[in-house]
């Protein structure tokens, strides 16, 4: 996409680390479809609060928690749920902004990274400084749940490094970052 800018697709890279962050929070389905749920990663769609339910269905279908043989059936079967399976989570990503805080002279070339097929040295400039925000709105129907939900959540903040209100999401970057 930003080859050679960024050397990756960063903003994509940073939307899968805050979901499969999210999916350390394990709660409980009962049954759908069929299927008894429990225990299983959180149901998490990017999409804004006003559009997540019209997603619902196809993500049910791409975690494969409704009958049918085929994608279309299971996609019709989705729709006519009569009850729609919660929590679920919205996240929403603001358009980064470059960061004041660690903002710094022009970015500097640096070349002791080399190409692993030439072998040769390969020049690139340092990566910017970005601040991306994400909004995550949670959906449940029961005040237990919301409860669960934020306990969850405290107890990802303030461990070791960061500060009481932060945490830390591990990002996948591709070499040299």
């Amino acid at each position: 996409m930003s080859v050679p800018n960024s050397l990756e697709e960063t903003i994509r890279v940073h939307d899968a680390a805050v979901y499969m962050w999210l999916q350390g929070l394990t709660v409980d389905y009962g049954n759908i479809s069929g299927k008894t749920l429990n225990n299983v990663p959180i149901l998490s769609v990017f999409a804004s609060p006003s559009r997540a339910f019209a997603e619902l269905p196809n993500i049910l279908v791409a975690r494969n928690w409704i009958a049918g043989s085929t994608p279309d059936e299971q996609k019709s079967n989705a729709l006519k749920l009569e009850v729609i399976p919660l929590p679920l989570v919205t996240i929403e990503r603001a358009d980064p902004q470059p960061d004041p805080e660690f903002s710094c002279a022009v970015k500097q070339f640096r070349t002791h990274n080399t190409d692993p097929v030439t072998g040769l040295f390969v020049p690139h400039a340092w990566p910017g400084f970005y601040k991306t925000e994400y909004t995550l709105t949670f959906w449940g129907n029961k005040r237990y749940t919301e409860t669960f939900i934020r306990e969850w959540i405290m107890a990802q903040l303030g461990k070791k490094g960061a500060k009481n209100f932060e945490t830390f999401i591990p990002v996948q970057h591709v070499a040299p970052w």
